[in-house]
């Protein structure tokens, strides 16, 4: 079979700030690079007195992924306006690679700003982490299956983002809950079908089990549809398809319904399992409290789920190892002790956070360091159709001696010449300091 994209599809790691590029005019230009790019649609062109408006037109604009301690990644560092509406065949623009669109101005040292072969080694707002092993593991009720209409599922879920991570859908892993129309209309579409997720709140995470009622009712086997958007009726396609319920024609009639898990609680008595976590929904008895959710319990070192119970038990594992996830919260001074639980990482863009030790984080770290979004801007937003990663790999960046840090970008002193440190305040990652380029 033929690859949906052809072998050169990024594989664009090899750019270099400090060179020349030559444009369709044989122009040369210092710091830029030569862009090729095809289309299969209209590129959305102003006329009139909007034709040089900024906020119109369609745009190559070059992006950092998750921002720097100086700018984050909404910060547009440079771009290009495409000039052409109908665009057949494989073009070309060049593209600037000064960092902001003044970058060439020269400071009030006397240098220009390039893009740099930037990379981090410590953990800040906005950097992606993975997830390692060591992190806390907790035994929670059993995952639902619609073999059964049983168990724990997560709340929000937005049928238009849906998507699926390790058996979970929603909870953690959902980005935003219902905004956009489109999302609305696909939820009123959603809402009929089971387990249903009620309305959370915006910055919630909620544990939901599916369970039973207990009505020992015997009714007659109908074809009744289910009633209510929250709970499904045991008809006997239900009965005989899950196999459950066979030899207790009774349970037809009950329904299945949907509510928060219960809480965990410290069970007393005198017996092997006192002093442990359980409740009303786990099949087990653990040694701890979960750090994710209240309805799950931490097992001690070594010990697997359902080690403490007798019979049939499933109670499910979850832990957050091996996801990647956005740090959103770093503690002013860090304790020096790489095991205290002080970092806060979102895995829906910000939506929802939980708390991690830096022991069980390792920084993330992809093989590009800048992307090019194509983007099309209107007077009522701006709209990013494309994302195309690249890296810088010259000039190194400089080092800035008052931070501690590097800079996102090379100084360029008059000579063509990249300074290796700077111990300049101007460029400090200040509340007030942003950069060249308004964000959107």
């Amino acid at each position: 079979m033929f690859p949906i994209f052809p072998n050169c599809t990024d594989n664009n790691q090899t750019v270099y700030a400090n060179s020349t590029c030559q444009d369709v005019n044989g122009k040369y230009s210092d710091h830029c690079v030569q862009l090729g790019y095809s289309q299969t649609a209209l590129a959305v062109m102003c006329g009139g007195e909007f034709s040089d408006n900024e906020h119109c037109g369609t745009f190559f604009e070059v992006h950092m992924p998750n921002g720097s301690p100086y700018n984050d990644e909404t910060y547009v560092i440079n771009e290009v306006r495409l000039e052409q509406t109908n665009a057949s065949g494989f073009n070309t623009t060049t593209l600037p690679l000064f960092y902001g669109v003044d970058g060439n101005v020269p400071d009030s040292d006397g240098y220009t700003r390039v893009l740099c072969n930037y990379e981090e080694n410590r953990l800040r707002e906005g950097s992606m982490v993975f997830v390692k092993a060591s992190a806390p593991k907790c035994c929670c009720p059993q995952i639902y299956s619609d073999k059964d209409y049983q168990g724990h599922f997560f709340c929000p879920r937005n049928a238009e983002q849906s998507f699926v991570v390790d058996g979970y859908e929603g909870g953690p892993f959902a980005n935003s809950v219902l905004g956009t129309l489109a999302e609305q209309m696909e939820n009123d579409i959603d809402v009929d079908t089971y387990p249903y997720c009620p309305v959370t709140e915006e910055h919630e995470d909620v544990m939901m089990c599916s369970k039973v009622t207990n009505l020992q009712t015997e009714v007659a086997t109908t074809d009744e549809v289910e009633p209510w958007s929250s709970a499904r009726l045991i008809s006997e396609d239900v009965y005989t398809s899950s196999g459950v319920y066979a030899g207790n024609s009774k349970m037809r009639g009950n329904r299945f319904y949907t509510e928060p898990c219960p809480n965990i609680y410290l069970r007393n008595g005198s017996d092997a399992k006192s002093n442990m976590y359980t409740s009303d929904a786990l099949r087990g008895s653990y040694k701890k409290t979960c750090p994710y959710f209240d309805s799950c319990a931490t097992p001690a070192v070594g010990v697997e789920c359902n080690s403490s119970a007798a019979g049939d038990a499933f109670d499910t594992e979850f832990t957050f190892a091996g996801f990647v996830g956005k740090v959103t919260y770093v503690p002013k001074d860090p304790a020096d002790d790489e095991f205290v639980v002080q970092y806060k990482v979102s895995f829906n863009d910000g939506r929802t956070e939980y708390d991690f030790a830096e022991a069980d984080l390792v920084l993330e770290k992809e093989d590009f360091n800048y992307e090019v979004w194509w983007v099309e801007r209107t007077r009522y937003n701006y709209i990013v159709r494309k994302k195309k990663p690249f890296r810088v790999i010259a000039p190194e960046c400089t080092f800035d001696r008052v931070n501690d840090q590097y800079l996102p970008f090379a100084l360029i002193d008059e000579n063509g010449e990249a300074l290796d440190s700077v111990s300049s305040s101007e460029y400090s990652p200040t509340d007030d300091w942003e950069g060249t380029q308004s964000t959107r």
